[in-house]
């Protein structure tokens, strides 16, 4: 296994921080994606994509809300040490802004799932201010220790946890189509 994953920190981004041309860029690519593959019930995603999945279900939801329809169906989301979601709409405005609880409240009422370390050093913070995004009612949450990952072969307990969450969200987004 060792040969197939690099030891280093390098990784391939789709938008540059603080960028707003590259991340708008990113989000009209999966918008296009999703329009000729789609539609999917829900999506699961890691550290950079749980932000952009988690952006897009607010978008979704903020959308519908305004009376608009939405390119997007999702059902549910599924996060695992997610980076900050951004204002998809404040984007198309010309504003780079993340999604924060003070200013745009629990505005994702969709099902979700949320797995993080709230030591996590790559991401700090950001699981808990997802998680204040998200319905309470909704949400599930598999809160460890083992930081920036998905839990794994490192916690027999830490799989367990997290299957147990995914199984609850995805049943609830069953019961509410």
């Amino acid at each position: 296994m060792k040969e197939l994953v690099s030891n280093n920190n390098d990784f391939f981004r789709y938008a540059e921080d603080n960028d707003l041309s590259t991340a708008l860029e990113l989000y009209a690519n999966i918008e296009d994606l999703i329009g000729s593959e789609g539609p999917f019930d829900g999506l699961i995603a890691f550290s950079e994509g749980a932000g952009v999945g988690a952006s897009l279900l607010a978008y979704q939801e903020k959308m519908v809300a305004a009376g608009q329809s939405s390119p997007f169906t999702f059902t549910c989301g599924i996060f695992f040490s997610a980076a900050p979601p951004v204002d998809v709409q404040g984007m198309q405005r010309g504003e780079l802004r993340r999604l924060s609880g003070a200013e745009d409240g629990r505005c994702i009422k969709v099902p979700t799932a949320h797995v993080w370390d709230p030591d996590d050093a790559v991401h700090p913070g950001s699981g808990e201010v997802l998680r204040g995004l998200c319905f309470e009612e909704a949400a599930e949450e598999y809160v460890h220790g083992l930081g920036h990952v998905v839990p794994g072969t490192q916690s027999e307990e830490g799989v367990k946890e997290t299957v147990r969450v995914l199984r609850r969200t995805i049943e609830r987004a069953r019961r509410s189509e």
